[in-house]
């Protein structure tokens, strides 16, 4: 019986951020998501196909072990919260808003 060992490239695939390439399996590398347009924030990363494992995904800067099969990840962003503040009018003192 004979068995053949290859090292498969692995695809990796950020939307809205920096880390892609091609890896091998169990390899670690930085993801770095895209700075938030006007008004948004950074919400997470999520993962799209294959399966990783991310450092954390709700940090913008974070890493991922690569899996031994292609990788889709997304960053998210959110809208980013307001405080109004209303005085000599009516309404409460301080609530929070999304634009």
């Amino acid at each position: 019986m004979r068995t053949e060992c290859r090292n498969r490239s692995i695809s990796l695939i950020v939307i809205n951020g920096e880390g892609d390439g091609t890896y091998s399996s169990g390899v670690v590398t930085p993801i770095v998501a895209d700075e938030p347009s006007k008004n948004k924030i950074f919400d997470k990363w999520v993962v799209r196909s294959g399966n990783p494992k991310i450092d954390d995904a709700i940090l913008s800067n974070t890493k991922l072990q690569m899996p031994n099969e292609d990788v889709i990840v997304e960053a998210t962003y959110k809208n980013k919260l307001f405080e109004l503040e209303v005085r000599n009018g009516k309404g409460r003192n301080l609530d929070s808003y999304l634009l």
